[in-house]
């Protein structure tokens, strides 16, 4: 082999300009938009489409519940027994039930009623979940096998059972809304619980949460500034995915009779009502089943694109 295939060709050098490379950098940098934890979520949620169609549905039913007054065309009580089991026409959309009552004006308002459980219910379960979660999380212990064991009784009773249970021990005089608040509220936060423990228990070893001990932090600044927002992410994905299943709930006690009060426009209600006229009237099941579906539904594809937004895995 000769020297010439051997020897080195010569280096090229070209020259860099005053604060070329800084600038190269600072100017790619400055291309790049900053994005936050929680805007990088709302980035990936848009491009969801399940996610924004359960978002549409969930804000239509949010503004079918805030403005029932204004789009039902009727009152859901007033009675016309001329109009006995009518069937969906033009003058009643969805047709009229047995005591002659516009159908769709009680589908909408009874929005009213699977909204407020859906939230209220979601509220005290995830209160209730998040408080014992993160004591039992955080401080570990005994402290933590005692939560873990009351979480392990809420798991083995039956829910609906259960909700049966207080509802019928508050008595028919207590106001029945607020005895399905309850029963269904106090029942459903050994999940939540669970869940916000797990989080708790990878967040309260990072190494912000030792810089604020070794800063002289107590513990609860260190878990309502640094350990709760941070461990919070999974409890928002259950809760809009629980909230469906708090309003289906509400329709199985409801179809049971341990839900709101006879007469009251709620979807669950009306299909018990309906049921033994499925074959001659299929609408008195039909639309309030549908409304009931599509709620559910809703909140589980926002729950599901949260999910998948929030994963990091997938960043």
């Amino acid at each position: 082999m000769s020297d010439a295939a051997v020897q080195p060709g010569p280096f090229v050098v070209e020259p860099v300009t005053p604060g070329g490379l800084d600038a190269g950098v600072g100017g790619a940098a400055a291309e790049l938009p900053m994005m936050t934890l929680w805007g990088d979520v709302w980035r990936r949620l848009r491009r969801n489409k399940l996610a924004i169609l359960g978002s549409a549905i969930i804000l239509g039913l949010v503004l079918t519940a805030a403005l029932a007054p204004l789009i039902a065309p009727y009152s859901p009580d007033a009675q016309n027994l001329s109009n006995f089991l009518a069937p969906p026409s033009l003058r009643h959309w969805f047709g009229t039930d047995n005591l002659g009552r516009d159908y769709f004006s009680r589908v909408v308002y009874g929005s009213r009623v699977s909204i407020s459980i859906g939230i209220v219910a979601t509220f005290i379960s995830v209160a209730i979940g998040m408080s014992l979660g993160a004591v039992s999380g955080y401080f570990g212990g005994k402290i933590d096998a005692v939560v873990m064991r009351v979480a392990d009784v809420f798991f083995s009773f039956p829910f609906i059972v259960g909700a049966i249970i207080i509802i019928t021990a508050l008595g028919p005089s207590f106001p029945r809304l607020l005895a399905l608040f309850i029963a269904i509220g106090v029942l459903g936060w050994a999940t939540v619980g669970r869940i916000f423990r797990s989080s708790v228990l990878q967040v309260r070893q990072a190494d912000y949460v030792e810089a604020a001990r070794a800063l002289g932090a107590g513990h609860f600044r260190i878990l309502t500034r640094h350990v709760v927002p941070n461990a919070i992410a999974p409890v928002m994905v259950y809760s809009t995915i629980y909230t469906g299943l708090v309003i289906l709930t509400e329709a199985a006690l409801s179809f049971l009779g341990f839900g709101v009060a006879s007469g009251t426009p709620a979807w669950g209600l009306m299909v018990a009502d309906g049921k033994s006229s499925l074959t001659s009237q299929p609408w008195l099941v039909l639309f309030p089943g549908l409304a009931i579906v599509l709620t559910v539904l809703g909140f589980i594809f926002l729950g599901d694109g949260l999910r998948d937004s929030m994963d990091p895995r997938l960043r």
